[in-house]
């Protein structure tokens, strides 16, 4: 992914993939590629971050996405992944509710990711849809599969609802 005009092309789908889901987005949030350098520095694992969302508090309970940006030069399956997840935390800023645990947050923006990757269906894809899965990381890979569990005992529409107005994944609290 090189440019704005690569964007255009493939954003759609990944924008489609995810209100499918139940992720549609409110407002519309452009999507740019923009130089590493852009994104900050390395995170807590060591890894550079691949995408960005940058959020303004609306009020004490929402958020507005105001950009995702995206690291220029990505193969178009990793641009997918990113994209996907980086909107996840656009729909969790507009629903009102952040998530109250950040391995809920970031493994429900990976479900996104799963999600997108699976449709894809190229082996590159599934590489890292099995990297998503086996990931060792506490909050990455641990969300991921928490998320994924919750979503394969209550389904994927309680768990929105559940994480949207609890800010947690269902339980024996949550009807």
């Amino acid at each position: 992914m090189e440019d704005q005009d690569d964007v255009r092309r493939v954003l759609p789908d990944i924008r489609r993939t995810a209100a499918d889901l139940g992720f549609a987005l409110r407002n519309r949030v452009k999507v740019s590629l923009v130089h590493p350098s852009e994104l900050g520095e390395l995170g807590p694992t060591g890894a550079r971050a691949y995408g960005l969302t940058e959020l303004i508090v609306v009020d004490d309970r929402t958020a507005q996405a105001t950009a995702v940006r995206v690291m220029r030069g990505l193969p178009a399956d990793l641009f997918h992944r990113t994209v996907a997840h980086e909107l996840g935390h656009a729909w969790l800023g507009e629903t009102g509710r952040r998530a109250a645990d950040a391995a809920v947050e970031e493994g429900l923006c990976e479900l996104i990711s799963y999600a997108c990757l699976k449709k894809l269906g190229t082996p590159f894809a599934r590489s890292l849809r099995d990297a998503i899965v086996n990931n060792p990381d506490p909050v990455y890979g641990d969300g991921f599969r928490r998320v994924h569990a919750a979503v394969r005992a209550h389904g994927l529409a309680r768990v929105l609802t559940a994480v949207s107005t609890t800010g947690d994944l269902p339980g024996a609290g949550f009807p």
